[in-house]
C-alpha cells in the first residue's frame, strides 16, 4: 500500500477534477466563452484525471479480490468495467475535440462535452461514496 495514498487526498483530487469540469459546463452555457478557452479547461481537467488515475492505478494495482468483502465484490468488479468504458469513451472524446473541431462545430461539443463531463462527475461522486469506502473497509486505503 502507498502510505502517501489517502483517502482524503483522493477525494481532494476528485473535488478539483468534479470544480473543473463544472467549469467547463458552465462555460459552455455562454456563447462568449471563446474556444480557446474551452479548449484550455478540457486540457487541465485532462491534466487532472491522468494524475489522479495514476494515485487510484498505485492504490488499485496492489488490491485484491480477496482483500474485498463478498457482498462488495460484484458491485467492485462492475464498477470496474464501468470505469474502463468511461475512460475509453473519455479517450474518444479527448482525441475528437482539438481546438478547431471544438471551434467548427461547437454546438456539436456543447452536446458531447455536457454528456462526457456528466459521466466523469458521477462517476466522481461514485467513488467518494461507495468505491473509496470499501478501500478504506479493505485495509488497502488509509482514511486521512
Amino acid at each position: 500500500m502507498n502510505t502517501e495514498l489517502t483517502y482524503n487526498h483522493l477525494i481532494a483530487e476528485h473535488l478539483d477534477i468534479e470544480a473543473a469540469a463544472i467549469l467547463i459546463c458552465d462555460s459552455l452555457e455562454g456563447t462568449e466563452t471563446l474556444s480557446r478557452t474551452l479548449f484550455t479547461g478540457l486540457d487541465n481537467l485532462n491534466n487532472l484525471v491522468k494524475a489522479h488515475l495514476h494515485n487510484e492505478e498505485a492504490l488499485l494495482g496492489g488490491l485484491s479480490q480477496g482483500q474485498i468483502n463478498d457482498s462488495r465484490l460484484q458491485l467492485w468488479i462492475a464498477a470496474a468495467n464501468d470505469f474502463d468504458r468511461l475512460r475509453s469513451d473519455w479517450l474518444s472524446f479527448l482525441a475528437e475535440w482539438d481546438l478547431d473541431t471544438i471551434e467548427r462545430r461547437r454546438a456539436g461539443f456543447a452536446i458531447s462535452a455536457r454528456s462526457i463531463l456528466g459521466r466523469l462527475t458521477e462517476r466522481v461522486r461514485f467513488e467518494t461514496e461507495t468505491f473509496y469506502v470499501v478501500a478504506v473497509q479493505s485495509g488497502a486505503l488509509r482514511q486521512q
